[in-house]
Protein backbone atom coordinates (compact mmCIF):
# COMPACT_ATOMS: atom_id res chain seq x y z
CA UNK A 1 0.00 0.00 0.00
CA UNK A 2 2.87 2.60 0.52
CA UNK A 3 4.53 1.69 -2.47
CA UNK A 4 1.33 2.27 -4.25
CA UNK A 5 0.46 5.81 -2.33
CA UNK A 6 4.17 7.21 -3.34
CA UNK A 7 3.96 6.09 -6.87
CA UNK A 8 0.28 7.95 -6.92
CA UNK A 9 1.09 10.76 -4.98
CA UNK A 10 4.45 11.30 -7.31
CA UNK A 11 1.83 10.96 -10.51
CA UNK A 12 -0.71 13.85 -8.83
CA UNK A 13 2.59 16.07 -8.29
CA UNK A 14 3.61 15.03 -11.63
CA UNK A 15 0.06 16.50 -13.41
CA UNK A 16 0.59 20.01 -11.37
CA UNK A 17 4.02 20.65 -12.64
CA UNK A 18 4.18 23.43 -15.07
CA UNK A 19 7.40 22.57 -16.32
CA UNK A 20 7.58 18.98 -17.56
CA UNK A 21 10.97 18.82 -18.83
CA UNK A 22 12.84 15.40 -18.37
CA UNK A 23 14.60 17.02 -15.32
CA UNK A 24 12.29 19.34 -13.84
CA UNK A 25 10.22 16.15 -13.72
CA UNK A 26 13.02 14.20 -12.14
CA UNK A 27 13.75 16.92 -9.73
CA UNK A 28 10.22 17.39 -8.56
CA UNK A 29 9.35 13.79 -8.04
CA UNK A 30 12.57 13.19 -6.69
CA UNK A 31 13.20 10.40 -8.98
CA UNK A 32 16.39 9.16 -11.07
CA UNK A 33 15.90 10.71 -14.49
CA UNK A 34 16.04 7.35 -16.09
CA UNK A 35 12.10 6.80 -14.58
CA UNK A 36 10.89 9.92 -15.71
CA UNK A 37 9.41 8.35 -18.53
CA UNK A 38 6.90 6.49 -16.56
CA UNK A 39 5.43 9.30 -15.27
CA UNK A 40 4.80 10.23 -18.74
CA UNK A 41 3.31 7.04 -19.89
CA UNK A 42 1.39 6.93 -16.83
CA UNK A 43 0.06 10.85 -16.94
CA UNK A 44 -1.44 10.14 -20.11
CA UNK A 45 -3.11 6.72 -18.84
CA UNK A 46 -4.52 8.49 -15.05
CA UNK A 47 -6.19 11.41 -15.31
CA UNK A 48 -5.53 13.68 -11.97
CA UNK A 49 -9.28 12.82 -10.77
CA UNK A 50 -8.52 8.87 -11.29
CA UNK A 51 -5.33 9.50 -9.43
CA UNK A 52 -7.25 10.77 -6.80
CA UNK A 53 -9.28 8.60 -6.68
CA UNK A 54 -6.90 5.92 -6.55
CA UNK A 55 -5.50 7.90 -3.49
CA UNK A 56 -9.03 7.73 -1.80
CA UNK A 57 -9.56 3.92 -2.56
CA UNK A 58 -6.12 3.10 -0.76
CA UNK A 59 -6.93 5.16 2.01
CA UNK A 60 -10.01 3.08 2.71
CA UNK A 61 -8.69 -0.51 1.96
CA UNK A 62 -5.73 0.46 3.91
CA UNK A 63 -8.39 1.42 6.81
CA UNK A 64 -10.28 -1.66 5.89
CA UNK A 65 -7.78 -3.94 6.12
CA UNK A 66 -6.85 -2.98 9.94
CA UNK A 67 -10.31 -3.25 10.86
CA UNK A 68 -11.80 -0.23 10.48
CA UNK A 69 -15.68 -0.49 9.63
CA UNK A 70 -16.56 -4.11 10.94
CA UNK A 71 -16.52 -6.02 8.00
CA UNK A 72 -15.39 -9.42 8.42
CA UNK A 73 -13.74 -9.82 4.94
CA UNK A 74 -10.32 -11.47 4.72
CA UNK A 75 -7.17 -9.67 3.78
CA UNK A 76 -7.09 -11.68 0.57
CA UNK A 77 -10.63 -10.51 -0.05
CA UNK A 78 -9.83 -6.63 0.33
CA UNK A 79 -7.00 -6.77 -2.04
CA UNK A 80 -9.17 -8.72 -4.71
CA UNK A 81 -12.02 -5.47 -4.68
CA UNK A 82 -9.18 -3.15 -4.19
CA UNK A 83 -7.49 -4.17 -7.16
CA UNK A 84 -10.85 -4.27 -9.28
CA UNK A 85 -11.53 -0.83 -7.95
CA UNK A 86 -8.28 0.74 -8.70
CA UNK A 87 -8.60 -0.60 -12.27
CA UNK A 88 -11.56 0.12 -12.97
Amino acid sequence: MAMLYSYFSKLLLFHSLNDKSRNAVAVALKVNPFFVDDYFTAGKNYSPEHVEKNISLLREFDLKSKGVGGSTLGNEDYMKEFVYKLIH
